[in-house]
């Protein structure tokens, strides 16, 4: 952040006067209009991710990271370690995910998924879903999707994981279609916006 000390139009009730503002307190819009920042810099912390592999469940007794593999876009929110969202800077954010899983058992079964912030899971932040039994020999699919409003310290780290009731489980990335034309589905989609 710049510590400049930039000019901005204020209103002094009901009269306009001339003051000093931090830069990051106003912004020019496309048109060049100047717009007051109120809450926050508009060029927030946020990161948006995914993944392209398939992540079986190995071990029903056992929790399982959930990876992440692929940037879309970001801005003070980064990708490490194959699964861990990083918050260089402090702050309240909306972590958002939507997870493809699916069920090659003939049976249906259960997976919960739940969040982890530096290494120790959040309180009541897990959900749990059925997934539908293969039926046709198609595997059973569902969309499992929710968000999370949390607060980072400097340099913490969120991650996602997941357990179930048996190893046919899967998180699994979908090829686009051809006839009709669509985009693949990702294993994982996750985003994370700063909002306060």
């Amino acid at each position: 952040m710049s510590n400049k000390i930039g000019v901005a139009i204020t209103d002094g009730g009901g009269t306009f006067q001339l003051g000093t503002c931090h830069p990051d307190d106003f912004y020019l819009t496309p048109t060049a209009d100047v717009r007051v920042n109120f809450g926050g810099s508009p060029r927030s912390d946020y990161g948006a991710f995914y993944d392209t592999t398939d992540q079986p469940l190995a071990n029903v007794a056992l929790a399982q990271v959930i990876t992440i593999n692929s940037t879309s876009l970001n801005n003070n929110v980064f990708l490490s370690a194959g699964s861990r969202i990083n918050f260089p800077n402090a702050g309240v954010f909306n972590i958002q995910f939507s997870i493809q899983l699916t069920n090659d058992s003939t049976q249906i079964q259960d997976a919960v998924v739940w969040f982890r912030k530096n290494g120790t899971d959040i309180s009541n932040s897990a959900s749990i879903v059925s997934i539908p039994n293969k039926h046709g020999g198609i595997k059973g699919h569902f969309i499992l999707s929710l968000n999370l409003i949390e607060t980072f310290n400097d340099n913490d780290y969120v991650e996602l994981w997941w357990s179930g009731t048996n190893t046919g489980l899967s998180l699994e990335t979908l090829p686009a279609g051809v006839a009709p034309v669509y985009p693949a589905s990702p294993s994982i989609i996750i985003t994370a916006t700063k909002v306060l």
